[in-house]
């Protein structure tokens, strides 16, 4: 079974992806779109809560606003996306290829990566802008807290990270 999504690249032009899903049954409310191949798609807005992405292909699409609540991202690559105001919540990330993507706004709350992956440290560049937009100061009991929750001893990257939590699976909690 091949769908056809019609999308805008980058420059503004009508660009039709052609996707082969085989015979997998999808639900229109939580799509398996496994290994799909969605570079360059204009996903803006979209509602992918739920929907099984794992390994596909989403280089440089636009998810503005888009949200991939539940979604299983792991694997998937992620690189050159627009997630500017995208819900990311309780997402799994793991070993998903993120660097470089825009953030400005995504929503990680609940999000699960792993400590050495692209998402850690994009969830941590949230944790720091959420501090300071709340202007929580480090040291504060506040920013304490935060650290705890998200098991960050400090904000490092992830190549610094203590050698006990490497590789174990990290939620990232944030206070709305």
């Amino acid at each position: 079974m091949i769908y056809r999504i019609q999308a805008r690249d980058r420059l503004g032009c009508m660009v039709q992806h052609e996707v082969e899903v085989g015979d997998r049954h999808i639900d229109l409310f939580a799509p398996d779109l496994r290994g799909v191949d969605l570079t360059n798609a204009c996903l803006r807005g979209t509602d992918l809560s739920g929907a099984n992405l794992e390994g596909a292909t989403l280089l440089g699409a636009d998810l503005t606003e888009a949200c991939l609540q539940r979604a299983n991202l792991k694997g998937a690559d992620l690189r050159y996306c627009c997630f500017m105001k995208a819900d990311l919540r309780e997402t799994n990330l793991e070993g998903a290829q993120m660097y470089p993507a825009e953030t400005l706004e995504a929503k990680f709350y609940g999000a699960r990566f792993l400590e050495n992956d692209d998402a850690a440290e994009y969830a941590r560049i949230a944790l720091e802008e959420m501090c300071r937009r709340a202007r929580i100061r480090p040291g504060s009991v506040a920013f304490r807290k935060l650290q705890r929750i998200n098991r960050f001893s400090e904000f490092l990257a992830p190549a610094q990270a203590p050698p006990a939590t490497r590789g174990r699976p990290h939620y990232f909690v944030e206070s709305i």
